[in-house]
């Protein structure tokens, strides 16, 4: 299941407003709207569809109204076609900005944590009047300063920051062993361990801002298990899941020989970081070779040495039936980790029908700091604020 350069959104809305949007294939879109024969044109440019599609809904609309006069000449369009004209419309909010707008630095604060008896390094930014919250966690490799509030000079590529000008509060949480958090006693850090963690840490935002709605979690990578895990556990303490870059892949590979080859191991590895493991995820021309040094370079000196994961066993908990909050699967076009055909079939498969499904184009696993991250941004806005 390729993507042809464009945005798409499948959505199964619980109003049945929007049951299925698939942006994927031209021809499909140029059967639809057919005598618009310059759709598959128009589909390269999504400002130029938008236009495109305003002309023609004003052009029906005008055609109702006469025939509300009494002029049954004109013919109306198909509702299915109004439908996906409106629809495709209200995608727009989502892939308009081509690349990360300017904004504002914000202060970091820093809070030493004691959470499940361990020392814990949370960050927060927050708007002047925030009117949402959102928790960050990161993935397996690189701890959440590099992700989501990486500094750069020529331009702000800072997620925290880019939500924060969204009007949110945004925490994001170090896990045992990586970044500022130490590794504890065992040196392993395990799936029950960081749910567990992250548990603790939403009552503690909960304490926070008792008179907030409840937070959004945001997983990124293997964060976005963590967070699955969390929510099969706690559902009551979040609003919404969102599932950015989730490793489906990384699933299929936890099998029989993996668990008896870990059960070998009694001492943490302790590798170090490399340039290789710093820049996995980038593809070419998605972002400045500035911003990719800059990644490297800080995820090198704040996790010098990976965190060690055991028990991954304990992922195979991981049930997409116990899913039972609104979620949103998000997830750049060419990311490895999540091919379309399996995430196809675990988002088929979440209880919640409040789900979404966005593919950000020419993006990546590591979409978040890459040029099109302000598609990120709004799909994750628009998804907690669906409603409002």
């Amino acid at each position: 299941m390729g993507v042809l350069g464009l945005d798409w959104l499948w959505s199964d809305q619980a109003n049945g407003s929007l049951l299925l949007i698939l942006l994927k294939y031209k021809t499909m879109f140029a059967r639809l709207l057919n005598p618009f024969s310059l759709l598959s044109v128009l589909l390269c440019n999504p400002k130029t569809l938008t236009r495109a599609m305003v002309v023609v809904l004003k052009q029906q609309l005008k055609r109702l109204e006469h025939r509300s006069q009494g002029d049954d000449s004109s013919t109306v369009l198909n509702p299915l076609l109004i439908t996906t004209i409106v629809s495709v419309l209200f995608l727009n909010s989502i892939f308009a900005e081509s690349i990360t707008p300017k904004i504002p630095e914000i202060l970091l604060v820093s809070h030493k944590i004691k959470i499940n008896g361990h020392t814990f390094s949370v960050y927060e930014k927050k708007a002047d009047n925030p009117t949402d919250i959102i928790l960050l966690v990161h993935g397996r490799t690189i701890s959440s300063l590099p992700n989501f509030d990486l500094q750069v000079e020529s331009k702000n590529v800072s997620l925290m920051d880019a939500f924060v000008a969204k009007g949110f509060v945004v925490y994001a949480i170090d896990l045992r062993g990586f970044g500022n958090t130490p590794r504890d006693d065992s040196g392993w850090i395990t799936p029950k361990k960081a749910s567990s963690d992250v548990i603790r840490l939403l009552e503690w935002i909960a304490a926070r801002h008792p008179k907030k709605n409840k937070p959004t979690l945001f997983g990124y990578s293997l964060g976005s298990l963590v967070s699955r895990l969390v929510v099969q556990q706690k559902p009551n303490l979040v609003s919404g899941l969102v599932l950015f870059g989730h490793p489906i892949k990384y699933l299929d590979k936890i099998d029989v020989s993996a668990i008896k080859k870990e059960k070998l191991a009694i001492n943490p590895l302790r590798k170090p970081n490399t340039v290789e493991w710093s820049s996995d995820g980038f593809i070419a021309n998605s972002i400045p070779q500035e911003v990719i040094d800059r990644y490297v370079s800080a995820c090198l000196k704040i996790d010098p040495i990976l965190a060690d994961w055991n028990n991954i066993a304990e992922w195979n908990q991981l049930d997409p039936q116990a899913i039972t909050i609104p979620t949103l699967l998000i997830n750049g076009e060419h990311d490895p980790y999540a091919p379309a055909g399996k995430s196809a079939s675990f988002f088929s498969k979440i209880r919640n029908p409040d789900k979404t499904w966005v593919v950000i184009s020419k993006s990546g696993h590591n979409a978040h700091i890459e040029d099109f991250a302000a598609r990120l941004v709004n799909g994750v806005v628009n998804f907690v604020r669906r409603y409002k």
